[in-house]
């Protein structure tokens, strides 16, 4: 129920999340979805799962650095 949401307080903070998230996308550009950072990688669209572990197993390899 949006009016107990809202009673509740998630609602606003559901809000702030959404727009902080907006904010961050326009600072990067980034203007569709699927867009995926991982690392200092930014992808824009879709990748198959082998490549998206891929890139995640080296940005943690490179935080360990």
């Amino acid at each position: 129920n949006a009016a107990e949401l809202i009673d509740q307080g998630i609602a606003a903070e559901t809000d702030e999340i959404i727009r902080s998230n907006y904010a961050l996308a326009e600072k990067l550009k980034l203007t569709g979805t699927p867009s995926i950072v991982i690392g200092d990688t930014l992808l824009r669209g879709a990748r198959d799962l082998a490549s998206l572990r891929a890139l995640v197993a080296g940005a943690r390899a490179e935080k360990k650095r």
